[in-house]
């Protein structure tokens, strides 16, 4: 199965470069957007500036529905959806928040883009959604129960399509348990020389005893 989530190398060259055209700028900024908020196309597009909420701590929230299921999809704004929400504010007509290009133009853009920057493969605008589950949540320690809830899935198990561990947090892991189980097991006679092996006597016995049965087929019936 293709991996459908940017690597952070990938996400850091799409980060980095200015593209050749107004448009590619616009379609990086909205897969931005959505890589850190995890919200989808559709969604996006249906905001509008009362989605954004304050909360009494002065955090700012996008709080929708998706038009996909009717959930709630609450996601807390962190500085590079901020920074993309203020570059784009008044820009849109009737209060939407974004002056969204189609989907299908987006999607030839950022194949186009994957290009430019060094991406060698295809993108497509959904992959920011997963990018947002894998990279910026699983793979930084926030629980899949969470990642669930802010993506507006109903169970965990559609969450699970979409998070998937990477090898840098796998690492990560592995070392935190290192550091935590080192010196606290011991395992007796691992400085002795090795020990003689012997035949399995086991697996002699269940040979024997198959022999046995197709040779007296009858025996025992």
């Amino acid at each position: 199965q293709k991996q459908r989530f940017l690597t952070r190398e990938e996400l850091d060259r799409l980060m980095g470069t200015t593209f050749d055209t107004p448009n590619r700028n616009f379609t990086r900024d909205m897969f931005l957007f959505s890589v850190f908020t995890g919200i989808c196309y559709c969604d996006m597009r249906n905001l509008t500036e009362k989605n954004v909420v304050r909360d009494h701590e002065g955090n700012l929230w996008i709080e929708t529905r998706r038009q996909k299921t009717g959930t709630p999809e609450n996601v807390r704004l962190r500085d590079i959806a901020i920074e993309i929400m203020k570059k784009y504010r008044g820009v849109a007509p009737d209060g939407k928040l974004f002056p969204m290009l189609t989907k299908e133009s987006m999607n030839i853009h950022l194949k186009k883009m994957a290009a430019q920057c060094g991406i060698d493969r295809n993108l497509s605008f959904h992959m920011a959604r997963h990018s947002f589950a894998s990279q910026i949540c699983l793979s930084q320690g926030v629980p899949i129960e969470t990642v669930s809830k802010a993506m507006g899935h109903r169970n965990i198990s559609t969450t699970q399509r979409y998070a998937k561990v990477t090898d840098e947090k796998v690492d990560r892991d592995v070392t935190i348990l290192e550091h935590e189980i080192t010196g606290k097991y011991t395992l007796s006679g691992i400085d002795q020389p090795p020990s003689t092996i012997l035949k399995d006597m086991s697996l002699r016995e269940m040979r024997r005893r198959e022999r046995k049965e197709i040779l007296n087929p009858m025996e025992g019936v």
